[in-house]
């Protein structure tokens, strides 16, 4: 998580914030977004390409996170798209165990 949030996805070694609640707010907002890239890459995992070596080894050509990322950013082209794509994961009928929370 640490390497995507740094240098690898979402780069937040070039967003250089000082004021420490925006940080945070920052970090919070960003490791939510990586929680949900990782979920949406591993409901995609089946549309995976799969590389195959000649020594017989395969890998899958992009990583779940890659893949997750990708069909989150054509979800939420920004942050109200974003907040929308949060709160109809937490509906009672895509999140079961939220069913009952108000």
């Amino acid at each position: 998580m640490f390497k995507h949030l740094k240098s690898n996805g979402y780069n937040l070694e070039d967003i250089n914030l000082r004021d420490k609640v925006k940080a945070e707010f920052m970090l919070a907002l960003v490791a939510t977004s990586y929680i949900l890239a990782i979920r949406e890459g591993i409901q995609k995992i089946k549309q995976i390409v799969i590389k195959q070596y000649k020594d017989g080894s395969r890998i899958q050509a992009v990583s779940i996170f890659r893949k997750g990322l990708a069909m989150l950013t054509t979800i939420c082209t920004n942050f109200e798209s974003f907040l929308d794509h949060i709160l109809y994961l937490l509906r009672g009928d895509t999140c079961p165990f939220l069913k009952n929370v108000q």
